[in-house]
């Protein structure tokens, strides 16, 4: 007799959640609300908060707008390997691949060019690249793609529209070349085992069984360890530099947790914090975003971080310890004076704060993919040999 917590299947609730916000993204283009999943799907309303908590805890589906009972939710590329509907999960592997090819293309012939600004793409001009590829390929399957390659780190940075679904700017980022030649399956591959992992935290939470605490049994070295693949990023408003950041976290085979990617189901803010803190690292970017000043000398203001940036730096450190926190700073921001002696990392536009953040992660224990950071090295050598060619010339 198989064991029923073997494997993370959907239940027949999360299936229909999931397939109907699949129908929806593919069909109308837009997110599915709260209020609609509810109003469909009847024979579940009983289940339904239980289901759709799940679906985004292990990230299944993708949180849009996340204020309270007016939750929007689009398709990640897992949920089209768990939905069971063969057709739209070789829509979505089709439209995902021949996308990433696309941007590669474009990122790869814009490099040889002698422009010192990178060029930022439209949704048009990959719908023009396409064609000679794969006349096949229709307006759909380039939105569905763009907005799915997101996942697998193609953007440095992008823009939106208006619905917040999907693409229509882009620039490409380096993680585009790192992709073989299976791009979805790996992907799939490594979002499994996380879908897994937080299924298997879900059924232990939810055991009727009420066990006494590991302390009480002298067990506390086998308690729950932190999740090493996930790292926090605590940002601010400087959305390039998280982007950049996440992606490159992401390039070198982590995971990384954003807070307002994460469903909220009415939890407070420090709920969520709370229950996403499960993870080995913690990144924080402090941006000039917020001013300040001392109230004895009101007029001398200086850039800080926002309060909420300060507060969850606080958090981390007394969660996970210093060793495992490390701080990207901004030019001319004003740090933090309870927690000078530590190290800061300058963030530069060249990314020398990768090779810093590497050191930090590594020593902290974290285990980062070294050929995928070979890989990195080397495309950011083939960028500088261009650079200084064409520097050159000029």
């Amino acid at each position: 007799m198989s064991n029923p917590k073997s494997k993370p299947a959907l239940s027949d609730a999360e299936r229909a959640i999931t397939n109907l916000v699949i129908q929806r993204y593919l069909q109308k283009d837009e997110a599915t609300s709260h209020r609609f999943l509810l109003r469909e799907l009847k024979e579940f309303r009983s289940s339904f908060d239980d289901a759709l908590r799940s679906l985004s805890d292990r990230s299944i589906l993708n949180v849009v707008n996340n204020t309270y009972l007016e939750e929007t939710y689009t398709p990640r590329a897992v949920a089209f390997h768990y939905c069971g509907d063969a057709d739209a999960l070789a829509f979505a592997k089709k439209s995902t691949e021949i996308m990433l090819r696309v941007v590669r293309n474009l990122f790869d012939r814009e490099l040889e060019t002698d422009g010192k600004d990178q060029k930022l793409f439209t949704r048009e001009d990959a719908e023009s690249e396409v064609r000679p590829i794969d006349p096949t390929v229709t307006l759909d399957m380039v939105r569905v793609g763009l907005a799915l390659a997101e996942e697998f780190g193609a953007f440095r940075a992008l823009q939106r529209n208006a619905q917040n679904v999907g693409v229509t700017s882009f620039l490409p980022g380096q993680r585009v070349f790192q992709l073989g030649e299976n791009p979805w399956d790996e992907h799939i591959r490594r979002s499994s085992v996380s879908v897994g992992r937080a299924w298997e935290q879900n059924q232990s939470e939810s055991s009727e069984i009420a066990l006494p605490p590991l302390s009480a049994a002298g067990l506390e070295a086998y308690a729950a360890q932190p999740d090493n693949r996930k790292i926090f990023l605590v940002h601010g408003h400087a959305e390039e530099m998280q982007q950049s950041v996440a992606t490159f976290l992401r390039s070198v085979g982590l995971e990384v947790v954003i807070l307002h990617e994460q469903v909220n189901q009415g939890r407070t803010i420090i709920e969520k914090l709370e229950k996403h803190s499960d993870v080995g690292f913690a990144v924080v970017l402090l941006t000039p975003d917020d001013v300040g000043a001392s109230a004895l000398q009101q007029g001398k203001t200086h850039p800080r971080a926002r309060q909420n940036v300060i507060l969850e730096l606080g958090y981390f450190m007394g969660k996970l310890g210093r060793d495992k926190v490390c701080c990207l700073h901004a030019g001319g921001i004003e740090l933090p004076s309870d927690y000078l002696g530590v190290l800061y990392v300058p963030y530069d536009r060249k990314g020398n704060w990768r090779w810093k953040l590497v050191e930090e992660l590594s020593a902290a224990g974290i285990e980062v993919d070294s050929e995928k950071l070979s890989t990195v090295k080397e495309i950011d050598g083939v960028r500088d040999v261009f650079r200084a060619f064409f520097g050159a010339k000029k």
